[in-house]
C-alpha cells in the first residue's frame, strides 16, 4: 500500500514536470536562441536549466508559474557558459604568449582591469548589474534586453548609462595607478 502510494506521488511529479516542460520549453528557447544565435548552445543551457529545476522540485513551494525561475536559471548558466568560453579562449591567449614578455605584460594588465571591472560591476545596484552585463557581456541589445525582463528600452539605456558612469568615475583614479604601471614595466624595452 505505502509502495503504491509512493509511485502514485512519483508520477505526480514526473507528470508535473513534463506539463512544465512542454509549456514553457518553447518559449525559452526563442528567447535565448535569439540571443546566443547557437542551437547547440541554446539546448544545453536549456537542459542545463530543467535538469537544476528537476533536482530542486520537492523544494519549490510554489510550482503555479515557474517561468520566471527557469528565466533566471537559464540567464545564469547562460552567463556561466560564456564566461566558460572567455577563460577557455584566455588560456589559449596566455599560451600563445609563451616567451613574448610585452604580450604576457599586456594579458596580465588586461586581465588585472578586467578584474578591477568585475569588482566594481559586482557591487552595483542588481538591476543594473543585470542589465549591464546582458548588454555587455552577453551582447543583448536594449531591445532584447527590454522584452526578456519586461521592462522599456528607456529603462535599459537608462540602466546602462548609469552603469557606464558609474565605472568611468571609478576608471579614472584607477587609470593612472594602470599607467605607471605599464611605464614600469615597458621602461625596460624602449630605453
Amino acid at each position: 500500500m505505502q509502495d503504491a502510494m509512493i509511485r502514485s506521488i512519483e508520477k505526480q511529479k514526473i507528470d508535473s514536470f513534463n506539463s512544465l516542460y512542454r509549456l514553457t520549453y518553447g518559449r525559452l528557447y526563442t528567447v535565448f536562441i535569439k540571443i546566443s544565435k547557437d542551437t547547440s548552445l541554446t539546448k544545453d543551457v536549456l537542459q542545463q536549466t530543467y535538469i537544476k529545476v528537476w533536482e530542486k522540485w520537492d523544494d519549490l513551494t510554489n510550482k503555479d508559474d515557474l517561468y520566471p525561475l527557469l528565466y533566471t536559471y537559464s540567464k545564469n548558466i547562460y552567463i556561466d557558459e560564456l564566461r566558460k568560453g572567455n577563460h577557455r579562449r584566455n588560456a589559449e591567449k596566455k599560451v600563445n604568449a609563451v616567451g613574448k614578455p610585452q604580450q604576457a605584460d599586456e594579458l596580465y594588465i588586461a586581465k588585472e582591469t578586467k578584474g578591477l571591472i568585475a569588482s566594481w560591476v559586482s557591487v552595483m545596484p542588481a538591476r543594473r548589474k543585470e542589465v549591464f552585463l546582458l548588454s555587455r557581456e552577453v551582447g543583448c541589445t536594449h531591445k532584447q534586453i527590454a522584452e526578456d525582463l519586461s521592462l522599456s528600452p528607456h529603462t535599459i539605456e537608462r540602466h546602462v548609462q548609469e552603469a557606464l558612469i558609474d565605472l568611468k568615475k571609478k576608471i579614472k583614479p584607477a587609470s593612472v595607478l594602470i599607467i605607471s604601471y605599464v611605464i614600469q614595466t615597458f621602461a625596460q624595452y624602449v630605453f
